[in-house]
This record gives C-alpha cells, structure tokens and sequence, in this order.
C-alpha cells in the first residue's frame, strides 16, 4: 500500500472522528451511546421480568399471528437473457463496495468488514455459490432468520411505544439481494418504469433535486399571485403494508423471466422467524415464524 493510500485512509478516520465529535457536541442526546443509555434505562424500570418485557414487545411490534401463505402467481411474461445471466464478479464486487461496514451483522456473526476484506480467490467462491443459489431456486435457511433489537425514536420519551424494531439478516444474505436489486433497478431505469417525480432509493438522486421541484413548481414563476401552499402526505408503515404478492404482480409486467422466479426464493411462502433480545440480560424470545411483507434494503 502506497503512502499517499495510506493518507488518504488517515485522513478519512481523522474526518469520521471529527464528524462524530461534532454531532455530538451539536446534540448530546442524538448519539448511540445515549440511546444505549435510554434503552437501558427502559429495561431497568419495566416492573415485570425480562421475559415478560419480551412478551409486551413481541406483542406490541412484531405480528405473530398465523397468517396462511399465498404462494405468488406463476410467471406468465417473455423471456429476459440479460437479468437472467449468470452472475459475475464485477457485480458482487460493486455491491461488496456499497455494504456499510458500520452494520450489524445477523444473526450468523458474518459482519459486512468481513464481507470487505475478502481476497480475490474468496470473492470468486462467493460469485459461484451465488449462481448455485440462483440457478437452483434455493438460499440458505439461515439468510431466513433475523435477529430483531430495538432502538429509540429519537427526539421521543423513552418508552415501550417509542421503539424501532430492526431486524439484522445475514449480510450475505443482503449482499446477495443487493446484486438482484442492481439487476432490477437497472432494468427500471432503462425503461422508464419510475415516474419522473420519484426521488427517494435512486440513484444520483437526493433531497436537492426534491427541493429544485419546489422551486421551480411553487416559487419560480407562479400562475397566480398569492398565497400557495404545498400539501404532504405521510404513509403509516408504508412498507410493512406492501405484500410480496403485489411486488410479484407489478414485476411480472417487466418480463424478468428467471429473475422472477428467484424473486420468489427471496420472497418465499415460508415466513421469516426471529429472535428477540435485551441489552444487558440473559432473557431471548424465540418468535413464532411471522409472513413478512416487504423489507427495507
């Protein structure tokens, strides 16, 4: 490794710790730490026992209910070589860039600093057990498990109603739904399948470019003097609303062909199943297996 590398890495590390030092100097209360702190606070002053807070949680966020699995409707498109294609290293490689190194990692401990720092040879036996899992319909039954934790809101009362479940899935398991999202997402921006006016999980996209519509559709020349006003609509649980059904349905319009029908392998009949854990105890629950909806990336 090169001193100018080697400088540029120091420099990055120096800039992340002056970032971090400054929001925290900037809000106190907004850092992992103390949000840590409130989480156990919370635990610490729940009248029942660990287990029993585990119960109230499960209960309160996660639905456990037996719900019977539709199976998706069966592909009735045209064929598509191009997403169906084996896929390369250059594309695990990409999506290996793009992973987070600060994420948790699931349930079977294989961090995304890991997943990084794999050499050649190693990225090249991922690249063939991902073809095996896409051309044979099947993936690991451990990139089927979540662990599920929860944190603040921030800015919220730390309170049993002021949670966010997270769950942490395999990172292999991410990187292999990032590789088939690359896939998809190209595919939608070829054929212009996103209105003009979606911004948000694009790429080259930001919150700029929703202030620049603001600008040009409200300030910039208006029609009419006076007063104008702009009306926004927040959806409750948006995603956790969203059935795979419906994702099938929309996808199949696209002729994925065999992207489709591993679609159906990552959005499998057979509900996801969880664990759920506090900081600082002993105490696990083992969930009932759930049929989740659609999953954040």
């Amino acid at each position: 490794m090169g001193p100018a590398v080697q400088r540029t890495q120091r420099t990055a590390r120096q800039t992340k710790k002056t970032w971090h030092l400054l929001r925290h100097l900037l809000d106190p209360d907004d850092s992992k730490t103390a949000a840590r702190h409130r989480l156990k606070r919370l635990v610490h002053q729940h009248p029942g026992s660990d287990e029993d807070l585990l119960i109230e949680l499960a209960d309160k966020y996660i639905n456990q209910a037996h719900q019977p699995a539709t199976p998706l409707p069966p592909y009735e498109g045209k064929p598509n070589p191009t997403l169906d294609a084996d896929i390369t290293e250059a594309e695990v490689y990409a999506a290996i860039l793009k992973l987070r190194t600060t994420s948790a990692p699931g349930p079977d401990g294989v961090s995304n600093k890991t997943i990084r720092n794999l050499d050649a040879r190693s990225v090249t036996a991922l690249t063939e057990y991902f073809n095996d899992c896409w051309h044979a319909g099947n993936i690991p039954e451990e990139w089927k498990h979540a662990k599920i934790v929860f944190i603040p809101k921030p800015g919220k009362k730390a309170d049993l109603s002021n949670l966010r479940p997270i769950s942490l899935t395999s990172c292999l398991g991410k990187l292999f739904e990032h590789v088939v999202l690359a896939r998809l997402e190209t595919l939608a921006e070829e054929q212009d399948l996103f209105p003009p006016t979606m911004l948000g999980f694009r790429a080259h996209l930001s919150t700029q470019d929703a202030l620049v519509q603001i600008y040009h559709d409200l300030l910039k020349d208006p029609v009419r003097a006076g007063t104008r006003a702009m009306l926004g609509i927040d959806l409750r649980k948006a995603f956790d609303n969203v059935t795979h059904e419906a994702i099938a349905q929309h996808l199949a319009s696209t002729n994925p062909w065999g992207t489709y029908l591993q679609l159906r392998v990552l959005f499998p009949p057979r509900p996801y199943c969880g664990n759920l854990s506090l900081i600082d105890s002993n105490a696990t629950k083992r969930l009932r297996p759930i049929q989740t909806k659609a999953r954040h990336r």
